[in-house]
């Protein structure tokens, strides 16, 4: 299905308005610009359906990770205190406090 660029507007209008203007993934800081859900490095197309609203620091520590892997890899970080330094520096920037509790 191909959508006209009004369409696509209107979407991409939706996703900002149901978090509030805020990033999908921290909800904390407002919106910079559209995270591809299944990067585009691993063949995530540029549709709406894979794009949210994200802030710089979120889009940045994701990198090419899908949103699995990116979840996955902050609890190994949280759990063993290894993982890629874009994590930890996302962590300390946006929930500190996790750092110094355990992850069950």
């Amino acid at each position: 299905m191909t959508l006209s660029p009004e369409q696509r507007n209107r979407r991409a209008h939706a996703a900002y308005q149901l978090h509030g203007g805020l990033c999908a993934y921290c909800l904390l800081r407002p919106t910079d610009g559209r995270d591809h859900v299944v990067p585009a490095a691993l063949g995530g197309g540029e549709g709406q359906l894979n794009r949210q609203p994200a802030c710089r620091l979120c889009d940045w520590a994701k990198g090419s990770m899908t949103v699995a892997e990116w979840i996955a890899a902050t609890y190994r970080l949280l759990a063993t205190g290894e993982g890629p330094a874009e994590i930890r520096m996302w962590v300390e920037e946006t929930c500190p406090e996790l750092l110094l509790q355990p992850v069950s």
